[in-house]
């Protein structure tokens, strides 16, 4: 059954809370595909007696690289911040007293 709605006339409360409802919605349809999705991949990959992961892969791909933070670099010998020479300088840092770690 297809209902009409008039947002015009509706206020911002019930047009909020429409939003949060269609936005559940959405979440929900979404979830429901991923699952089908999975169990047809799935029976796929059981046809030719292989696992799911051996297909799609799983985490990060070869050769990716984690991020790390830079090596700190200059101690500033009265208040102790340490900086790695990038980027801008910690409001308490004093290149005059900093000295190479």
């Amino acid at each position: 059954m297809e209902s009409k709605l008039n947002i015009d006339s509706m206020n911002p409360k019930q047009l909020r809370h429409l939003r949060d409802k269609i936005d559940e919605t959405i979440l929900e349809k979404q979830a429901e595909a991923k699952k089908l999705l999975r169990e047809r991949f799935a029976a796929m990959a059981a046809e030719v007696s292989l696992d799911v992961s051996d297909i799609l892969g799983t985490g990060r791909p070869k050769g990716a690289k984690s991020h790390t933070a830079a090596s700190r670099k200059y101690r500033d010998t009265k208040t102790g911040v340490t900086w790695a020479g990038r980027g801008r300088l910690p409001k308490n840092f004093d290149r005059r007293r900093a000295v190479e770690l």
